[in-house]
């Protein structure tokens, strides 16, 4: 399981960076600049809508007198994992060599 995971997180970005070159030689440096960057703004938008969404939904579930997981149970979207969902979705977005902030 390791070594799958590893091979992943090394083949991976490896990939993505050729592609992005291949892109690159394709078009324009500018043009893979302004791709990168624009995905980056809208992943970052959407993981933060997403987060507020997620946010109010458990604001409701509370006032409502409802702990996340009895909410799960009664046949609403599974609040108690969205938010680390929506964590996991922004790791895997980040570009190859940076970190999450």
């Amino acid at each position: 399981m390791l070594s799958r995971l590893l091979l992943l997180f090394t083949l991976l970005p490896v990939i993505e960076i050729a592609i992005l070159v291949w892109i690159a030689t394709e078009t324009s440096v500018v043009f893979v600049l302004g791709l990168v960057i624009g995905t980056g703004v809208l992943g970052a938008g959407l993981a933060r809508y997403q987060g507020w969404q997620t946010f109010r939904r458990i604001s409701a579930d509370l006032d409502m007198g409802r702990m996340r997981m009895v909410a799960m149970n009664h046949g609403r979207a599974g609040t108690s994992f969205d938010g680390d969902e929506i964590i996991d979705v922004r790791v895997v977005q980040s570009p190859p060599g940076q970190l999450p902030r």
